[in-house]
């Protein structure tokens, strides 16, 4: 099973967390906190609008597959 940190609202796999702190964060201004908390801004902001996008994809997807159902012969 996978350990997983809670940064904020996020559950994130140890191992991330861990890679953040260690790799991606140093050298830059971000601090991991700063990393962990505009991340989850983003998916916040963005989460609503990827749900509606893979609504509307899993609708074309079913006109798709009607249209090649009614035209198989």
């Amino acid at each position: 099973m996978i350990e997983r940190i809670q940064k904020g609202e996020l559950q994130v796999a140890s191992v991330l967390v861990d890679l953040v702190a260690d790799k991606i964060s140093p050298g830059t201004d971000i601090s991991p906190a700063k990393f962990w908390a505009a991340f989850e801004a983003l998916l916040e902001e963005l989460g609503p609008i990827n749900k509606a996008l893979l609504k509307k994809r899993e609708e074309l997807q079913e006109h798709i597959n009607t249209w090649h159902i009614e035209r198989k012969n």
